[in-house]
């Protein structure tokens, strides 16, 4: 077992209450898109509360609340601090974004395993605001659990000995989930049409405020990815055509792949780049974002 990252960090009550209300205004809210940086403060918030009352918990009973059985893969959470929690005023946000805070392996594995049933489950289902809503969450919640194509590689390519800073890997996954932003508004143009500009609102919004919750920094999730959807902006091709003829500088997914690489140390490396562009392909090809959108599941695409 080993704990949490910033388990144990100062926290200050005034903040803690801020926090709070900035949780019910968002609460009353909840099918409103917000401003990028705000969806990212508010999980922020929703973190900082939750690590809030883990502290408290500790300090009261003298015992671990929030571990992680490393074999497993599964967060292990003392059921009387559920009970605590359900005692808050705010426990419909606090309880769920618990889980969601330290994400594990396992959690991982059964969202990938489910995933299919969850597409399945918009099949014929009209793009209401409601629905478009739903599928930004599902989808952006399964963005956020698979970011992670380029630390995967770094391992793949380095010896064992160079382990990975937590702060490489935090600004890894930020360059990623600005290119899936980028990728997925392009496929929203495509398949949504007059649809697209409320469900990238909504997308941006959840995925923000998951890694946000996932302990990422806000400034870093707005400044990361407004910086790439300008310049991604440019790069009309995923990958080239005919590579010897076309060379690859200059696609998306390459220039992407160097943004990733670049606290990995890999910003030069043609095979890093390579390997994260086909990485990147297949997870947006597992996340079936075609049906999704459409909600025409049993359609052979065109």
């Amino acid at each position: 077992m080993k704990l949490p990252n910033e388990l144990f960090c100062e926290r200050n009550a005034s903040i803690a209450e801020q926090a709070r209300q900035l949780i019910d205004k968002a609460w009353e809210d909840v099918n409103k898109p917000l401003v990028l940086a705000q969806a990212a403060l508010y999980g922020a918030e929703i973190r900082l509360r939750v690590l809030s009352l883990i502290e408290k918990f500790e300090a009261d009973s003298g015992q671990m609340a929030v571990a992680f059985a490393e074999k497993e893969g599964v967060l292990c959470v003392d059921l009387k601090l559920i009970e605590e929690i359900k005692k808050q005023p705010d426990s419909a946000i606090l309880e769920p974004s618990l889980y969601l805070c330290f994400p594990t392996p396992d959690a991982k594995r059964q969202l990938n395993d489910s995933w299919a049933s969850v597409v399945a489950k918009y099949d014929s289902r009209a793009n209401t605001n409601d629905v478009l809503s739903e599928k930004s969450a599902c989808l952006a919640t399964f963005i956020a659990y698979n970011l992670g194509i380029g630390v995967t590689i770094y391992g793949q390519m380095r010896e064992p000995s160079n382990e990975l800073a937590e702060e490489q890997e935090v600004l890894a996954k930020a360059e990623e989930a600005a290119c899936f932003c980028r990728m997925i508004d392009e496929l929203s143009f495509r398949h949504l049409g007059p649809d697209r500009p409320l469900f990238m609102d909504h997308f941006g919004d959840d995925l923000a405020h998951l890694l946000a919750l996932q302990g990422m920094p806000p400034e870093l999730i707005y400044q990361t990815i407004t910086d790439r959807m300008d310049e991604y902006g440019q790069y009309q091709k995923w990958i080239p055509e005919d590579i010897e003829k076309e060379g690859a500088k200059g696609t998306l997914l390459w220039e992407a792949a160097k943004h990733v690489g670049s606290p990995l140390k890999f910003t030069q490396s043609a095979l890093f780049c390579a390997m994260f562009g086909r990485g990147a392909l297949e997870l947006l090809d597992r996340a079936s974002v075609r049906e999704l959108l459409t909600g025409r599941v049993s359609d052979t695409p065109s």
